[in-house]
């Protein structure tokens, strides 16, 4: 499958996840404590993860072990524009479970340009 192809993919199943349960963001502490910094509430990041287009992505998606299950995870990288400035975001998405659910995982990657 191409690139384009699987940034889409990608995305399709993020999307079905996110409207199916919760999902999890990564080093919650620093993540909140970043995301007040930016004035971004946990329903403003949801809208955007729901709105994240393929022109986002700026890497991936690759694939990586999860340290608990051992299975690979499906990993892609965002860049969305938040109030002018590009908010990185590191997505995580597991292989459905027995029930057919996917896990998400998100974390806000503060870069050294950050303040």
């Amino acid at each position: 499958m191409e690139a384009q192809g699987q940034v889409e993919e990608f995305l399709s199943r993020l999307k079905e996840a996110v409207g199916e349960r919760p999902y999890v963001l990564v080093e919650r502490t620093a993540c909140e404590q970043y995301m007040a910094g930016k004035a971004l509430s946990m329903g403003m990041l949801t809208a955007m993860v729901v709105a994240l287009k393929p022109a986002d992505c700026w890497r991936g998606p690759t694939t990586e072990d999860h340290p608990r299950s051992g299975r690979a995870w499906a990993v892609a990288e965002f860049m969305p524009i938040y109030r002018g400035d590009p908010l990185f975001l590191k997505v995580s998405l597991s292989p459905e479970d027995e029930s057919g659910r996917t896990f998400v995982k998100i974390s806000i990657e503060k870069r050294v340009d950050d303040d």
